[in-house]
């Protein structure tokens, strides 16, 4: 016997599941980046991150670590981040997984912050 989903259920799943990463990572945002997050409560930034995770399923964003590299990028940067010229056609570029492609864009800020800080 084997169970078949409809694409609404699939939707309600992978939605629920991204809703409780997102309530997972609220208190380790909290904690990691008081500076972006001290003016929303909880429930706020919980709904932000929710928000980034629906965003990266969209781009097709599959691995966890992906998806919270995609949320600390949309916190760090700016909700919409992917919707600039730059990094949408950095994504829309055929080459490579979005996993990979999440994690050049992380290596990539994460060196311009660096060199920003010197």
């Amino acid at each position: 016997m084997s169970i078949e989903f409809s694409d609404q259920q699939k939707f309600e799943f992978d939605r629920a599941a991204r809703l409780k990463e997102a309530e997972r990572l609220t208190p380790i945002f909290h904690q990691n980046f008081p500076g972006q997050t001290q003016n929303l409560s909880k429930q706020a930034l919980t709904l932000e991150i929710l928000r980034a995770l629906d965003r990266a399923a969209e781009w097709g964003v599959e691995t966890r670590s992906a998806c919270v590299d995609f949320s600390i990028l949309w916190l760090l940067i700016g909700p919409n981040f992917d919707q600039s010229e730059e990094v949408g056609r950095f994504f829309r570029f055929p080459v490579s997984s979005m996993a990979m492609k999440t994690k050049a864009l992380m290596s990539e800020f994460k060196w311009r912050l660096h060199l920003d800080q010197q």
